[in-house]
């Protein structure tokens, strides 16, 4: 008893080393090296399973940021065999389903009651990738399955909050706003007096507890976006995700509020000036809530939303794809030459930074918005459609830019219809339910865009 104690407790040592490692290679810009580290946290068998579902929550979240939906779905399902032995059997199916058969059957198994959040956090992490390779239906089934197995507990744990937060954006996505709304204003309050993240580097009293029951010490992780930490990424989160709401309903002012609380929030805990995606995400929002407030309100806020397109859009670092796939093109020219060397050891080089650039679809999403901005300006059509024309170049979801971007714009009959008062970041104002329709929400902790 006392040798497993030890084991235990060394590996929780290990996994909170690992974790600050990964965290090391986030701030770099080293996804891959993140990855490489949490999965080794994933690997550590006396861990308890709270570490090592957690590790895999957050590297499914950096293969999203960077488009790796595949590798994404693996590292999801690898999540929910890893309760297979708490749970009795999945029946043994054979084909190219199979994996997903059993990862599906693991989740709907009876389990103790402490392992219920656990479930419902990779019932939501499976469903928020299946959403975004475009399985809508898919995605549905294991959200209300999800629904079901919720602990009256669920936002004790901030990656709790997380999975509460891909429920929240999966019903706002599919049109229902109502319950959305109620998830938003519920983590915003939950989360609005918790305090930042510890730190993962562990002290040579510190340990955790040996049991593989959740619990808030043992789910503390350093990063779960590029810049936030897991309670902050709740809060931010759900913030942006209330204010593309309101925006939707046409109260431009509460939806302004919401992201701006949202962007104060983000910017006091992380304010690099040089690659800021969540700051460049929540940018992006407010750069549209002008730009749709001056063209329904004919406020002439153009040149407002210019501005935090552009700043978002360097956050961003959009133009670092743009420039190594131009590189890419003159090597490719250069590469048919005889004489050239080299060119084609720089070539990978090239391939292997332009596939570490991550949120192309929010670019993407953000450059298309701007575009449908611009005609206001006068002589800029050509522009526009430049803006628009590299907007569907770097556009990677199976889902339509131009459904996503058409889905986002406020309906004009909201702003006659809808309240113009502004709104608390604590609660969300009421939604109309007949005024619902599906809509693209982006989620600012992964740089992704789901539409259903």
């Amino acid at each position: 008893m006392l040798k497993a104690q030890e084991g235990q407790a060394a590996a929780s040592q290990a996994a909170r080393l690992l974790k600050f490692k990964a965290a090391l290679h986030m701030r770099m810009h080293d996804n891959p090296g993140a990855v490489e580290a949490l999965e080794e946290v994933a690997e550590l068998g006396d861990a308890g399973l709270c570490e090592r579902v957690g590790a895999l929550e957050e590297v499914v979240r950096i293969h999203l940021s960077g488009h790796a939906d595949a590798n994404a779905m693996e590292s999801a399902r690898e999540a929910a065999t890893l309760l297979q032995p708490l749970a009795p059997p999945p029946a043994t199916q054979v084909g190219p389903d199979s994996a997903a058969a059993s990862a599906a059957a693991v989740l709907s198994s009876p389990s103790p009651p402490g392992l219920a959040a656990l479930r419902y956090r990779v019932l939501c992490s499976v469903g928020l990738v299946e959403q975004l390779c475009g399985h809508t239906a898919t995605a549905r089934e294991h959200f209300q399955e999800a629904d079901e197995l919720e602990p009256p507990d669920c936002n004790a744990v901030p990656a709790t909050g997380l999975a509460r937060l891909a429920m929240a954006m999966h019903l706002h996505s599919v049109g229902q706003w109502e319950q959305a709304t109620s998830y938003y204003s519920q983590l915003i309050q939950n989360y609005s007096s918790l305090p930042s993240s510890t730190s993962p580097i562990p002290s040579s009293t510190s340990s955790s507890s040996p049991t593989n029951s959740p619990s808030p010490a043992s789910s503390v992780s350093p990063s779960h976006s590029p810049s936030l930490d897991p309670a902050a990424a709740v809060r931010v989160g759900a913030l942006a995700g209330q204010g593309q709401l309101l925006l939707l309903q046409g109260k431009f002012d509460a939806a302004e509020e919401s992201f701006t609380a949202a962007l104060r929030e983000a910017e006091a805990i992380d304010d690099r000036s040089d690659f800021n995606p969540v700051v460049g995400a929540i940018l992006s929002l407010l750069g549209d809530t002008y730009a749709q407030r001056g063209r329904l309100q004919h406020s002439g806020e153009g040149m407002i939303a210019e501005g935090l397109f552009r700043r978002s859009l360097a956050l961003l670092e959009a133009s670092q794809w743009d420039n190594l796939d131009y590189r890419l093109t003159l090597l490719a020219g250069a590469g048919a030459s005889a004489s050239a060397e080299g060119t084609e050891e720089e070539a990978d080089q090239l391939k292997d930074r332009k596939n570490r650039v991550l949120q192309l679809d929010l670019i993407a999403f953000t450059l298309e918005r701007y575009a449908a901005a611009l005609p206001a300006f006068p002589m800029r059509a050509s522009e526009a459609q430049s803006m628009s024309a590299a907007a569907h170049h770097l556009w990677r979801s199976p889902l339509s830019l131009h459904a996503a971007v058409a889905s986002s714009r406020v309906p004009a009959t909201a702003t006659s219809s809808s309240s113009h008062g502004s709104a608390t970041t604590s609660a969300a104002s009421p939604v109309d339910a007949l005024a619902s329709f599906p809509a693209a929400v982006v989620d600012v902790t992964t740089g992704r865009v789901l539409l259903s």
